[in-house]
């Protein structure tokens, strides 16, 4: 799902992926992709996993002239590449796409550093989340002063479906709460959740996000502080601080640009132009089922 928004910057894409299983299917995903689009790779680099100096990487981005970047690095990897991406002055230079980030990733980068576009599989204030997750982030920001991250919500919904399936089955036997859990299937806003069956993974409907460029001092929430604060800390209005550092935390705050818009408002956003692409083939692309509009997050079993 994420191809088409890259395809909007242009097709001379340049891939750093990490050096792993993970990093390695989403570098042979989009260069189908890409070959399928009638693109061109300028440039490839495959990083080994807890990198410190990014910088001959980007030094090499720049030469190459890339329309935009394909990320496939995976946790604090994704976090230290964007922080001395804009170190180097490339942040708001050539454009950044990665698949799958998590809120603790970008929440490390900060205001000043975070850029591009991700694939997100939920976020707090999605105003698109069904009531009971809407009940569910209400109350974790009540009882822990901070809000819900993406893993907290994957926790709840795992937890979930497991005693959802408890109950279904009337039974702890092993066997009948797998085929409860096969059976299992809750709406959630337009899409809903269910697990496949040949491989138990759980289908769940993917976000597509981009870090707003809207400038911070404009922002009417730019008194609210979420992770990354550089400077004097902030005292945040909720009290909400960084929950390892302690420090006052600022927003990260994203425009929305495929199921919703933004985190603290709506910032209407069309879908690319997506008619000069091919259609997706027979083949299921990593991490996206053949519909491409859902993708396996963490089974319980």
């Amino acid at each position: 799902m994420l191809a088409p928004f890259a395809l909007t910057y242009g097709k001379r894409w340049y891939h750093i992926t990490a050096s792993f299983a993970f990093g390695q299917d989403i570098l042979r995903s989009s260069r189908e992709l890409l070959k399928e689009a009638g693109g061109t790779e300028v440039g490839s680099d495959e990083v080994p996993l807890n990198t410190a100096d990014f910088s001959s990487f980007i030094l090499k981005i720049r030469q190459a002239k890339p329309a935009v970047v394909v990320g496939g690095l995976s946790a604090g990897d994704l976090s230290t590449f964007l922080k001395q991406w804009n170190e180097l002055g490339m942040k708001g230079k050539i454009p950044f796409v990665e698949i799958a980030i998590g809120d603790t990733d970008i929440w490390a980068v900060g205001p000043e550093a975070a850029t591009g576009t991700f694939t997100k599989m939920w976020d707090h204030t999605n105003p698109n989340n069904p009531p009971e997750e809407k009940a569910f982030a209400a109350a974790y920001l009540k009882e822990y002063g901070k809000p819900a991250a993406d893993k907290a919500w994957m926790g709840w919904i795992t937890a979930r479906s497991l005693f959802e399936s408890i109950d279904a089955a009337k039974s702890t036997d092993s066997m009948a709460i797998v085929e409860a859990l096969e059976a299992w299937k809750v709406p959630a806003g337009k899409s809903s959740y269910s697990y496949r069956k040949f491989d138990h993974q759980m289908l769940v409907r993917n976000l597509a996000v981009t870090v707003s460029a809207a400038r911070w001092a404009d922002d009417p929430f730019s008194s609210r502080q979420w992770p990354g604060l550089s400077g004097p800390p902030i005292a945040a209005p909720t009290g909400v601080v960084h929950p390892t550092t302690g420090r006052a935390m600022t927003r990260i705050r994203w425009r929305y640009v495929d199921v919703f818009a933004g985190w603290y408002e709506v910032v209407p956003t069309p879908s690319p132009d997506v008619s000069a692409t091919p259609p997706r083939s027979e083949v299921p692309r990593i991490g996206v089922d053949t519909s491409g509009s859902r993708v396996p997050a963490p089974h319980p079993l």
